[in-house]
């Protein structure tokens, strides 16, 4: 099964393309974070570090829910803190990883700053304006 994680501030459908090519030969599951796509909550301020742990809890929680024991897990951006943080606290649960245009670092005040740009874009004029 391989888990992709979406970056920030889109949801799940960015990982179309891949899906419409990887779904005839590969499990896949996308999944939206809480607060993004079709999930109900929806936070005011960019995710941090304790935010990006309880994704990755819930994200646990839902493989449990599945009855998945084990992912391959492909993360952009903000998809790849959450995929370190799936690392951090379930790493049994990984057999591969691949953090794509991410960090393992936090981050600093200048590109928190953007983000919260970016989320406020998005929020008002829709997630193509931040093209």
């Amino acid at each position: 099964m391989l888990l992709l994680l979406h970056a920030f501030p889109l949801n799940r459908t960015m990982w179309q393309p891949q899906i419409n090519a990887l779904a005839p030969t590969t499990p896949l599951l996308a999944l939206d974070y809480a607060g993004f796509g079709n999930s109900q909550w929806h936070p005011t301020t960019p995710a941090d570090a304790r935010h990006i742990d309880e994704v990755a809890a819930s994200i646990v929680a839902e493989l449990d829910h599945r009855g998945i024991a084990q992912v391959a897990v492909a993360g952009l951006s903000m998809g790849g803190y959450v995929a370190l943080a799936l690392w951090r606290i379930a790493p049994q649960r990984i057999s591969g990883i691949a953090i794509c245009n991410s960090r393992a670092s936090g981050d600093d005040a200048a590109t928190k700053a953007a983000r919260v740009r970016n989320a406020h874009i998005a929020r008002t004029q829709g997630g193509g304006s931040l093209d």
